[in-house]
């Protein structure tokens, strides 16, 4: 059932007029189901579709209207095992395992499962540096797969050393209870400017890196093995066998510090460790050398110049010319 309106009317408005005609299929029209449970707004500019399948349906945003054989699968499953639409199983999921995730990772997902079960549409996880976000997502990703029947899951991050890691992480997850590894059955792929990149995989480990511990390294000095960066020690930077952060140089920004310093807590596996550093056992700690007195200076949280960043540039940029001096207008 399509309702079509013209562009510029609000389409969630028009989703109980929709609703009350998927009602009004005359008697000697056949149909599978009714009412129809397939309900398209759409003014030709916006769309959007309501699947009167799903428990509590309503409307959301879609780019197009859905290929037929898509409709009719979703019919066909349904009349098959009522309840069987994604919405519907994230309410019957099975029990999360606790075996191979932290009890915050397990918290998670849990609570995931529960705020996508009431069908909230957004949910927001915050977890800090090193405490394994990307794994806790492969584990959410997996089971929203195996037992929610997703199909597709976009991992969007803000640069492409992001979705390398990302990339890494999946390609090494290991699917719990199973053994098998996620690519063994699922596709994964990079996308960057319209390709797919090859990346070699790495494996994450399950351990927590608590802090200062500095004995071991001092025989090494003889023979180190150094990671040069001028600026970019921080978010992105993905060394996991780093044990030692050596500032030479002051950072006055909280923020950029505590990147910085969240770069010493990556985790990884014995095995990995040793081959960078033979005579390691386990990793469970990482060493600041402070050379230039960082950690005994308070820094500042950056803020944004803008005083009032809600003032476009050209209305900025109009000001300048005419003469304008105002401090709090221009920022």
């Amino acid at each position: 059932m399509i309702e079509a309106k013209k562009a510029g009317v609000p389409l969630i408005e028009v989703e109980i007029q929709s609703g009350k005609y998927s009602q009004g299929l005359p008697e000697n029209l056949p149909a599978p189901r009714r009412p129809l449970p397939f309900c398209y707004q759409s003014t030709g500019v916006e769309t959007r579709f309501t699947n009167l399948l799903e428990p509590d349906a309503r409307s959301r945003p879609v780019f197009g209207f859905h290929r037929p054989e898509t409709l009719a699968a979703w019919l066909e499953a349904d009349l098959k095992s009522p309840g069987s639409t994604m919405r519907g199983r994230l309410r019957i999921m099975p029990p999360l395992p606790r075996e191979g995730l932290w009890d915050h990772q397990h918290r998670v997902i849990a609570n995931l499962e529960q705020s996508l079960a009431r069908n909230d549409p957004r949910a927001l996880i915050h977890m800090t540096m090193g405490s394994g976000k990307t794994f806790t997502a492969c584990n959410f990703v997996y089971r929203l797969i195996a037992h929610a029947g997703a199909r597709r899951v976009l991992f969007l991050v803000d640069r492409r050393t992001l979705g390398r890691q990302a990339l890494n992480e999946f390609q090494q997850f290991s699917i719990p209870g199973d053994g098998r590894k996620f690519t063994e059955i699922y596709n994964v792929q990079l996308l960057s400017a319209n390709t797919i990149d090859p990346v070699c995989p790495r494996r994450h480990h399950h351990h927590p890196a608590p802090l200062f511990h500095p004995e071991r390294r001092a025989g090494l000095t003889y023979n180190p093995r150094i990671v040069v960066t001028g600026d970019m020690i921080a978010t992105g930077t993905d060394v996991r066998p780093l044990e030692i952060l050596f500032f030479l140089r002051d950072v006055r920004s909280l923020n950029y510090f505590e990147q910085m310093k969240g770069r010493g807590v990556r985790v990884l596996s014995s095995d990995e460790l040793r081959g960078v550093t033979p005579d390691a056992e386990t990793k469970d700690h990482f060493v600041i050398v402070d050379a230039v007195g960082v950690t005994d200076r308070p820094q500042i949280e950056s803020r944004p110049l803008e005083r009032q960043p809600h003032v476009p540039l050209h209305k900025l940029l109009e000001a300048v010319v005419l003469g304008s001096t105002d401090k709090e207008q221009h920022g």
